[in-house]
C-alpha cells in the first residue's frame, strides 16, 4: 500500500528501475491472492503513469512468460497493455505473441489462468486477424493428450475464437481448428466428447460449417 501511495509523488519515477519492475512481475506469481492482486494494481499504475517504462515492462513480462512463469493477474495486466496497441500490430507485439504468449498453452497450470490468456489472445486477434492461424497451429501441435482439463480448455478456446472471429477464418486455419476438435471426438471422457458435440451443433457456427 505504501508503494502504491508513493505514486502521488512526482519524483517516484526516478527510482523505478528495470530490476525493480522485474521483481514486481516476479511477485505477480505469489502464492497469495491479495499479494498478486495488489502487485498487478502497482504494475498498472506504473504503466499508465510512466510511458517511457512501457516497452521495458512488456519486455520483462515476455521474458518471464518464456520461463513459463505466469498467473491470471499478470495476464490481466498485459490485457490493459494491448488496449494501447495500434492495428495492425507492430512486429514486436507479434513476436511477443508467438514467443511468449502462445507457448503458455503448454504451461502445466494452464487451467488456472486460461480465461485470462484467452482474453488476451482474442483481443490481439481483434487487432490483427491473421495471428489466429498461429494460435490454432500451436494448439494443434500441442494437444494435451492425457490431461482432460486442458483438453476442455483447448476446445473451449477453439469454439470461442471460431465464434468471435469468423471474418478472419480461411481454409487453412479452419482446417487446423477442426483437427483440434477431431482430437476430442474419440476421447474416453464423455465430457470432452460432449464439448465436441456442442461445438459442432453451435448455431453461431452454421455458416462456417
Amino acid at each position: 500500500n505504501c508503494l502504491f501511495d508513493s505514486f502521488a509523488c512526482s519524483y517516484t519515477g526516478n527510482f523505478i528501475t528495470q530490476s525493480f519492475i522485474y521483481k514486481l512481475i516476479e511477485n505477480g506469481t505469489s502464492l497469495f491472492d491479495d499479494e498478486r492482486s495488489r502487485d498487478t494494481e502497482i504494475l498498472k499504475a506504473i504503466y499508465y503513469k510512466y510511458m517511457n517504462l512501457r516497452a521495458g515492462m512488456r519486455k520483462s513480462l515476455g521474458f518471464y512468460f518464456k520461463m513459463h512463469r505466469c498467473s491470471s493477474e499478470l495476464l490481466q495486466f498485459y490485457n490493459i497493455c494491448i488496449d494501447g496497441f495500434n492495428s495492425p500490430l507492430k512486429p514486436e507485439h507479434i513476436k511477443f505473441f508467438n514467443e511468449s504468449l502462445n507457448p503458455l498453452h503448454s504451461h502445466k497450470d494452464l487451467v488456472s489462468f486460461h480465461q485470462s490468456l484467452m482474453d488476451c489472445i482474442s483481443k490481439l486477434i481483434g487487432k490483427q486477424g491473421s495471428i489466429i492461424t498461429d494460435t490454432f497451429k500451436y494448439m494443434q501441435n500441442h494437444w494435451p493428450c492425457s490431461e482432460r482439463a486442458k483438453q476442455l480448455a483447448f476446445l473451449t478456446e477453439v469454439e470461442t475464437l471460431l465464434v468471435n472471429h469468423q471474418l478472419e477464418l480461411n481454409q487453412e486455419n479452419v482446417k487446423s481448428a477442426f483437427l483440434i476438435i477431431h482430437n476430442g471426438a474419440y476421447n474416453d471422457n464423455s465430457d470432452i466428447v460432449d464439448k465436441v458435440i456442442d461445438i459442432l451443433t453451435n448455431t453461431k457456427l452454421v455458416d462456417m460449417m
